[in-house]
């Protein structure tokens, strides 16, 4: 006999790679620090708020390769999809900060 059982969605985990510019000059990439966003916080804004380059301190964002995964009570992870950034939108929000 199957069980049924119902999980609460209660928000979104944000990985994902970036690529970046090191100080050097040099291009490459870096793994995000994960960020969690709760269901009724989530928008496109947080979303682009997400995007880091995992604390490793570098010139610039060029773009970002974000995994978006459901969040659900019992620690229960689905993946929800794959979007990727480029530079511009990323350039646009950092000039919108004042950075």
């Amino acid at each position: 006999m199957a069980k049924t059982v119902t999980l609460k969605h209660i928000g979104y985990l944000v990985t994902g790679e970036v690529e970046v510019v090191f100080w050097g000059g040099d291009i490459g990439f870096v793994q995000m620090d994960q960020t969690e966003i709760p269901t009724d916080k989530f928008s496109k804004d947080m979303l682009m708020c997400s995007i880091n380059d995992g604390r490793f301190g570098v010139e610039r964002i060029l773009s970002a390769n974000l995994r978006i995964l459901d969040l659900y009570e019992k620690d229960h992870v689905e993946f929800n999809r794959r979007i990727w950034v480029d530079g511009t939108k990323l350039r646009q929000r950092y000039f919108c900060r004042g950075i």
